[in-house]
């Protein structure tokens, strides 16, 4: 089921995104990743010339972002980067 950014969700900054996902709102995580899945997969794909492999690199990379998520609401400032 593909999810469409409902009016409200639109007007929400990235960062707002980002801090009501940390806040325990993890469903809103989907929001960011329709927001840049094509991108990131162009610039994977950019880099590594077989789709398949670009794909898996794409899920790999939103699979180990989603579970930083809980981390980072216990304490954001131990965090690297």
């Amino acid at each position: 089921m593909d999810m469409v950014e409902t009016e409200s969700q639109v007007s929400l900054s990235d960062s707002d995104v980002v801090e009501r996902v940390r806040a325990g709102e993890s469903g809103l995580f989907e929001l960011l990743m329709r927001r840049y899945n094509q991108r990131l997969f162009r610039l994977i794909r950019s880099v590594h010339a077989d789709d398949l492999e670009a794909e898996d690199i794409l899920q790999d990379t939103w699979l180990k972002h989603s579970n930083t998520w809980p981390s980072l609401r216990e304490d954001p400032a131990s965090q690297p980067g």
